[in-house]
């Protein structure tokens, strides 16, 4: 059995001993009475229908049929949800703990409002409330609705509510702002302005993860109050397009010694030297979003990087101004390019001999990021793809030097690669690929091919992307007319 509230002893849920995923049913097989999901259930169905075999228990290995079962309590709550007929008195009869199961599997929260949303938190047994998308609810409706909850909330998820403001957040977060460890009220309205935040800050004890991403709102006086009381315990911080908060506020950020993750990315009001305090002072940061900061300079970015942040794991400087080779050169050869598994740098200035240098000096690289990078090549492109095994993301959106065919190739390889279809390419020596490409009669692509393509298949040079036939390659036509498409 698994708890999906947290640590509350009253939802209990079913787990699959297959996928080990959570539902509140699983399915019954007969005869031999093992329980696994229906997902787990139909993919075994499927299998033995291909290879014409007869279905067995994957744990006993008899042969099953499916006991079907008929709809349990909650499901009958939903589908008299989505037709209307499950009115607030009806709620308010259902125990507890089946009203937080059903709370927790309406995929249509437009429907969580008014005297329905009260009596499904009345008596709310979970540590953790999840009202995303709920574009009718009202500040009034948490305000009533907020007394009745019976738990300690560790968490409060309020995402896209676009009626949501400083008194309706307020009325949940007093309930138990002591255990409070994760607020996300992002794209809230442009009334909330944060004043909830700091006033409840005081009390928060055990807070870490704090997303207000897209409050445009949001005052600088308030978050800085906020971030300066929870500055010992916060490790997630969002704050992308609060377009509000400036120098003042970010500088208060220096105070998150332990901070982890943050998101500043469309601030356009913050400066270089904001950002590069932050970057000292905050030297465990392990994810980093400075995406389309137009007054930061990408170039002192990354070199503060380079030296200060040696733990970080995903870094996005997209659009970022001043970015070329020779800046991502030194990140890539720095301690930080050893341990990077994301990168972007999309709408920067650099070429093939940035992606040489990442090929290089990124071995765990797993995401890159290099859409509108005008200056980039198919075949730098390719070599990403055939020199960094590790890689399962390429975004290649917008570059004008690389053509459509190639870009839907990488996907069907980038695809397979995660699938673990992929056969294992042999591996070049660096001198010999550049020797290769020297030695072709001008084309940066090819090494021995009298075509010009960049992965024709009758190059005899021993290339990763090469099939060695006349006519397979997926990115040529097998003609010798010199165009690499």
């Amino acid at each position: 059995m698994f708890r999906t509230f947290g640590g509350s002893d009253v939802d209990l849920a079913e787990e699959c001993p297959i996928c080990c995923a959570t539902h509140d049913a699983l399915q019954r097989l007969m005869p031999c009475g093992h329980r696994i999901c229906e997902a787990c259930t139909n993919k075994i169905i499927n299998f033995s229908n291909v290879r014409a075999a007869s279905r067995r228990c994957p744990f006993c290995r008899q042969a099953f049929s499916v006991a079907r079962s008929p709809p349990g309590l909650v499901e009958v709550c939903l589908r008299r949800l989505v037709h209307g007929h499950l009115t607030a008195e009806s709620i308010r009869r259902l125990p507890p703990r089946i009203r937080a199961r059903l709370l927790a599997r309406i995929t249509n929260m437009r429907m969580v409002y008014g005297e329905r949303l009260i009596e499904l938190l009345r008596d709310f047994p979970g540590e953790r409330i999840r009202l995303s998308h709920a574009e009718n609810l009202q500040p009034a409706d948490l305000v009533a609705a907020a007394p009745l909850i019976a738990a300690h909330l560790r968490s409060v998820v309020l995402d896209c509510v676009p009626m949501l403001n400083d008194a309706g957040l307020h009325a949940l977060l007093a309930v138990s702002p002591e255990v409070l460890e994760h607020i996300d009220a992002r794209d809230a309205s442009e009334h909330f302005q944060g004043t909830c935040l700091a006033d409840m800050a005081p009390r928060f004890e055990k807070l870490e993860h704090l997303n207000v991403a897209g409050c445009k709102g949001l005052t600088v006086e308030a978050f800085s109050a906020t971030i300066l009381q929870v500055a010992g315990t916060i490790r997630v911080l969002n704050l992308s397009q609060c377009r509000r908060v400036g120098d003042a506020g970010l500088r208060a950020i220096v105070k998150c010694r332990n901070l982890l993750d943050l998101n500043i990315s469309g601030l356009s009001h913050i400066s270089t030297a904001a950002v590069l305090d932050v970057l000292v002072a905050c030297r465990r940061l392990r994810v980093l979003d400075v995406t389309r900061c137009v007054k930061v300079s990408g170039a002192e970015v990354l070199r503060t990087i380079a030296g200060h942040c040696s733990e970080l794991r995903e870094l996005m400087v997209g659009a970022l101004s001043d970015i070329g080779d020779e800046e991502v050169t030194a990140l890539a050869s720095s301690t930080v390019g050893a341990v990077l598994e994301c990168l972007g740098i999309n709408d920067s200035g650099i070429t093939r001999d940035a992606l040489f240098t990442i090929q290089n000096n990124c071995p765990l690289l797993r995401r890159l990021d290099i859409s509108f990078c005008h200056q980039i090549t198919e075949h730098s492109m390719v070599d990403m793809i055939t020199f960094m095994p590790r890689l399962r993301s390429l975004n290649c959106r917008g570059c004008r030097g690389i053509p459509k065919e190639a870009v839907f190739f990488v996907a069907q390889l980038l695809a397979a690669r995660a699938l673990g279809f992929e056969e294992t390419a042999p591996v070049r020596k660096r001198g010999s690929m550049i020797a290769a490409e020297s030695s072709s009669c001008g084309s940066p692509t090819s090494a021995g091919s009298s075509s010009g393509s960049p992965i024709s298949p009758s190059s005899s040079s021993g290339s990763p992307m090469s099939s060695g036939s006349s006519g397979g390659s997926p990115l040529s036509s097998g003609s010798s007319s010199g165009s690499p498409m």
